[in-house]
């Protein structure tokens, strides 16, 4: 089952599109060990700078697009309003054609949508190529989407702590469906990769291990 959740920003009228298909319903080889969490860049583009063709483009619409606070260390992402005033974050610019921008709200899907981006308050010069991968995740990077050792998917929550339960005075850094929330950073202390979660009305958190880890 897909979970999306939805959330106007009074003032706004914007519909911020948070998570999809996170939490509960279908799990993603949730019998199967980890014995070393995975890491991914995300990047929509082939190396020829085309979509990827494994992705299902849902819709084409126009953009309005600012940076990004969910990834920081890749200077092609973006957070977009569309003409339809939906909030989608992140986005990714076409490194061929800084117009076009593809979303992936889940990245562990093969599902995205394009915009013609409208206007970019931090563009970029035209065939400027998204970086590359890296040898390791950056110590200073955080991932903006993580997939559980029980198939639970998990994206960051920005700007919206307010409302959340807090952990110890801290608020929660990842949404994983209703009421389900992770606290803190991913944590290595070996090949498997840990993080701080809290279900339910719990007030304690217990440590869950990561799959995959999308940067």
């Amino acid at each position: 089952m897909r979970h999306d959740v939805l959330r106007w920003v009074p003032g706004l009228a914007i519909l911020l599109l948070l998570v999809s298909a996170c939490g509960g319903g279908e799990r993603f080889g949730q019998n199967a060990p980890v014995e070393a969490t995975e890491w991914k860049v995300t990047n929509p583009f082939t190396a020829t700078g085309e979509i990827s063709p494994e992705l299902n483009i849902l819709s084409d619409v126009e953009a309005k697009c600012s940076p990004t606070t969910v990834i920081t260390s890749n200077p092609a992402a973006r957070r977009c309003i569309s003409s339809l005033q939906v909030l989608h974050d992140p986005c990714f610019l076409d490194p061929t054609d800084p117009t076009v921008a593809v979303c992936t709200q889940n990245p562990a899907r093969d599902e995205a949508v394009r915009l013609s981006v409208v206007d970019d308050s931090t563009p970029v010069v035209p065939g400027s190529p998204p970086p590359a991968p890296p040898a390791t995740p950056e110590l200073e990077s955080t991932p903006w989407y993580v997939e559980l050792v029980d198939g639970r998917q998990c994206t960051r929550v920005i700007e919206l702590h307010d409302d959340l339960p807090t952990v110890d005075g801290f608020p929660p850094n990842y949404g994983c469906g209703n009421d389900d929330y992770l606290y803190g950073w991913p944590e290595a202390p070996s090949e498997v990769w840990t993080m701080a979660n809290r279900q339910g009305s719990e007030g304690r958190t217990h440590n869950v291990a990561v799959r995959t880890a999308w940067y």
